[in-house]
């Protein structure tokens, strides 16, 4: 009788099937940041990836614009409170203003533009 109760019980469970993500084609970045500026929080929500990859993503797109006509622009975090600028070189939001302490932080902000 233990053996059947466990069948069905096993048998009334949702059965859960996962679908790999497609992996983030660099170009598709591209043309989303062709569309405007935009933070590393909203490219991994719009692109459905994690933060951390965004970022790695954005990291090689440095590198790859640096021989193509595009360019990636790249607005330094501030501090909402007393306007500190952070460094160009943080991609990810900091999380404490080394000036104020404070913690209302607008993260980096990334376009692509043309050279001229």
């Amino acid at each position: 009788m233990c053996p059947r109760i466990l069948y069905e019980v096993v048998h009334q469970l949702p059965v859960i099937i996962q679908f790999e993500k497609l992996p983030m084609l660099r170009k598709d970045l591209i043309v989303l940041l062709r569309k405007g500026s935009m933070d590393l929080v909203e490219i991994a929500r719009h692109l459905e990836v994690p933060q951390k990859d965004a970022e790695d993503d954005l990291r090689h797109l440095i590198k790859s614009l640096k021989h193509a006509d595009d360019r990636l622009v790249i607005t330094p975090a501030y501090c909402r409170k007393c306007d500190f600028e952070f460094n160009k070189d943080k991609l990810h939001k900091p999380g404490k203003c080394p000036k104020c302490h404070g913690t209302w932080i607008q993260g980096p902000l990334f376009d692509i533009e043309q050279k001229t």
